[in-house]
């Protein structure tokens, strides 16, 4: 697993808004720049909140990627908590 890999994109995404512009027009090219394992891939292009969390993913990181993708507190919520 490569989660410093995920922790430095959710960092990124943070913090670039122009990064940011990029994800949410095209995830899965933003991503291929990453060294990221399929699973991981496939949790943040889904924006998995809960499978990312399982990860180890940085909360604080995970909670403002979730905020960014329009990701609604109930659902992440339930994600998280493996509803």
């Amino acid at each position: 697993m490569s989660l410093y890999q995920v922790d430095k994109l959710l960092f990124a995404l943070f913090n670039d808004l122009e990064l940011q512009q990029k994800y949410q027009q095209d995830p899965s090219e933003v991503l291929k720049g990453y060294d990221l394992q399929d699973f991981e891939f496939k949790a943040l292009r889904d924006v998995n909140a809960g499978e990312l969390y399982r990860m180890g993913v940085h909360s604080f990181l995970l909670w403002q990627f979730s905020r960014l993708m329009d990701l609604k507190p109930a659902i992440y919520f339930k994600q998280v908590r493996g509803e």
